[in-house]
């Protein structure tokens, strides 16, 4: 139990964590430790994406909440919708890449359409598949034979590529969240 509530407090530094971890019994009890788990994936998922969205400018983080507070229903439903999403993620890495397209929605780069289907991007696109993203995106020549046809099936489930046209020999398209995605998200050229 110490070691437990080491790893906790190192990680979190919550105490309410800790009171939860203090109430398993020797024996466990099933629906606390369901819990416990819930809480600890969550706060580790809101780390990287408190860091990250830390790096807005003061002036662009102070218009956004001003916008927050003015109105109360777009600020819940934000807020929700931003929990929701970072609970869902299945990967360590995805929680910072919403943080990076939430800072761009805040710094005006994006829009909040835009916003919205990179989240859906971020949340559907497998983690092993983004290395290949810039190199689909600027079109260059990519064997995709060798990296095999799930890789286009999973860019286009998340909405980064389409197939332009059902005819034999058909290749799928970057869109232009595909763009997005690569310059906001992966923070790269595309020239």
């Amino acid at each position: 139990m110490d070691i437990l509530r080491k790893e906790f407090d190192e990680l979190i530094g919550s105490p309410q964590l800790r009171e939860l971890a203090e109430e398993i019994p020797t024996v466990g009890s099933g629906v606390t430790l369901h819990r416990l788990s819930r809480e600890y994936i969550l706060q580790r998922k809101l780390k990287p994406f408190i860091s990250e969205i830390g790096k807005i400018p003061d002036e662009k983080r102070r218009q956004m909440i001003e916008q927050l507070d003015s109105d109360p229903k777009y600020r819940g439903r934000v807020g929700e919708n931003l929990l929701l999403l970072l609970e869902r993620q299945d990967s360590p890495e995805k929680p910072e890449l919403l943080a990076r397209a939430f800072t761009a929605f805040c710094a005006g780069s994006i829009d909040s359409v835009q916003f919205q289907r990179l989240c859906h991007a971020i949340d559907r696109v497998l983690i092993m598949d983004i290395g290949f993203l810039k190199e689909f995106c600027v079109g260059t020549t990519v064997d995709w034979d060798k990296i095999g046809i799930e890789v286009m099936q999973n860019f286009a489930s998340a909405g980064l590529g389409f197939l332009p046209g059902m005819t034999m020999g058909s290749h799928i398209e970057p869109t232009e969240t595909c763009r997005l995605f690569v310059k906001h998200i992966l923070k790269e050229d595309l020239d």
